[in-house]
């Protein structure tokens, strides 16, 4: 993929990508929802649109750095997922650890692959199916983030692999 400058700004395919292929791997930044997006319970309030992903019961935020922050998200048409990196093996050890623990402990080593949904082809550009959230940035759906990074006790998380 190949990162456009101004007017088009975005992520573009430079060759074509096949459905169900990486696009690119995501490094993650872990941090704490900023305070101020947060009311005395640490129930979300709302805040600036955030590039991060995050959920309304959680203070972690995921935020996606190089090639991959700069993918336009939408909630209608689209051509790329995100999803863990099945073969990074931090990922699968980060759920057991508090919101805390994971952002102490591995603030850059947490990653997503976004996946192509269709097959694209040369100068498309990358879309990826989610919305922005004023409240928590990019939102995940429950089994996305582990029940302790939810303030759950009983850690029930899967992973099918």
């Amino acid at each position: 993929v190949v990162q456009r400058t101004l007017p088009s700004a975005g992520v573009y395919a430079r060759v074509p990508i096949p459905k169900n292929k990486i696009i690119t791997i995501a490094p993650l930044l872990a941090k704490q929802r900023p305070s101020f997006c947060k009311n005395q319970e640490g129930a979300a309030l709302s805040c600036p649109a955030s590039r991060c992903f995050g959920h309304f019961n959680s203070t972690l935020q995921l935020c996606p750095l190089l090639t991959a922050s700069k993918i336009r998200r939408s909630s209608g048409e689209s051509n790329a997922k995100y999803e863990w990196s099945k073969w990074n093996s931090v990922n699968k050890m980060a759920q057991d650890e508090t919101v805390d623990d994971v952002v102490e402990q591995y603030p850059f080593r947490l990653t997503f692959d976004i996946v192509a949904t269709a097959d694209i082809e040369v100068g498309v550009e990358v879309v990826l199916d989610t919305a922005e959230s004023k409240e928590y940035g990019i939102p995940v759906d429950d089994e996305f983030f582990s029940r302790k990074w939810r303030g759950l006790e009983e850690l029930t998380f899967t992973w099918d692999w």
